[in-house]
């Protein structure tokens, strides 16, 4: 957070919720942010970042003991933030192979540790150590050096989480899908062709290609920005697809900013995608297919106005959070 002006929202935003927190890597901007939280009359958690070998931000473990001084000092002197801990995101390890993933992570936790044992030798309390992610989540937890899991993802366990970060060696199952409909089949049947490209459906550079829900007959053999193309997965029999039809993809959830989920018979999401407006995006946690087809269908007819469809999304929220809390797969870490 550097811009001023995104900090003046920022310090702004702070002073009207509970907690605001925000990593930090450089003096400077740590004395900006605490300028611009005093004067809006708020607090601004600051967590100090390192470098744990992902080469993107943060500091030299070496350097958090410095920079957590001065954020403690600024604290202490009542300048607009407060030193809470220190963070790091060990980002070049989601799609390694598990060995590889796991010492990686190790690795990258030992250097939150030092930092932590260093700041903490000086008299400052290191009260959070933030770190890993959905992909990595079981060697973060095995290591116990962090206090904050840094999980989204896993939560509704895409294409790119189950396949590239093996999380389906952990028991989770695709949770989300795009629902697309065929627009048109070759005369030949070698193809079909359907009305959501990757402006929908994302398209993750590690992730490949989405998959086809509970159709092993099909296969996507590519994506343009509007259009999915189909192919039988048997080359030597026709495409078993009409126009009309609903096609179910296991996607990657890039482009899909908003979603409200609401619980019926099943789950399913409305999703307003950043490239084409509003789409259909489903969550399948445990209903069979089939069902979660009816489920969808007819929820759709009620929300097909998504100004006047998302309040009424709204009442189901708390109900479809406690249910989810239930469940046994696609849900969210807490430690």
């Amino acid at each position: 957070m550097i811009d001023p002006r995104k900090i003046r929202r920022v310090a702004l935003l702070a002073a009207r919720i509970k907690r605001l927190r925000i990593n930090v890597d450089n003096e400077e901007n740590l004395h900006e942010l605490a300028e611009a939280a005093k004067l809006a009359g708020a607090t601004i958690e600051v967590l100090v970042e390192i470098n744990i070998n992902h080469n993107r931000t943060g500091v030299a473990p070496d350097e958090a003991l410095p920079l957590a001084r001065v954020a403690h000092e600024l604290e202490l002197a009542g300048a607009g933030v407060k030193f809470v801990g220190i963070a790091g995101y060990e980002g070049h390890t989601p799609v390694l192979p598990p060995a590889d993933k796991t010492r990686e992570t190790l690795a990258s936790h030992a250097k939150l540790a030092a930092a932590r044992r260093a700041i903490e030798d000086a008299g400052i309390a290191v009260g959070v150590v933030s770190g890993g992610g959905s992909s990595n989540y079981p060697d973060c937890l095995a290591a116990g050096i962090i206090t904050e899991l840094q999980a989204g993802g896993g939560a509704l366990t895409d294409a790119l989480y189950y396949h590239k970060a093996n999380l389906a060696n952990h028991g989770h199952r695709i949770g989300a899908f795009i629902v697309t409909q065929v627009i048109g089949v070759s005369n030949q049947g070698t193809h079909a062709m359907a009305d959501a490209g990757f402006k929908s459906v994302g398209w993750h550079p590690f992730g490949g290609l989405p998959l086809v829900l509970d159709r092993p007959d099909l296969e996507v053999q590519g994506l343009s920005a509007e259009h999915l193309k189909l192919k039988p997965a048997n080359p030597d029999l026709p495409i078993q697809l009409k126009r009309g039809d609903k096609v179910y993809t296991r996607t990657h959830l890039l482009l899909h900013r908003h979603m409200a989920r609401a619980s019926l018979t099943r789950w399913w999401c409305l999703a307003r995608s950043a490239g084409r407006g509003s789409g259909i995006l489903g969550c399948d946690l445990d209903a069979a297919p089939q069902h979660l087809r009816s489920a969808q269908r007819h929820r759709a007819r009620r929300v097909a106005h998504p100004r006047r469809g998302l309040p009424r999304l709204g009442r189901h929220l708390g109900s479809s959070r406690r249910a989810l809390r239930g469940r046994n797969q696609s849900v969210l870490f807490h430690i």
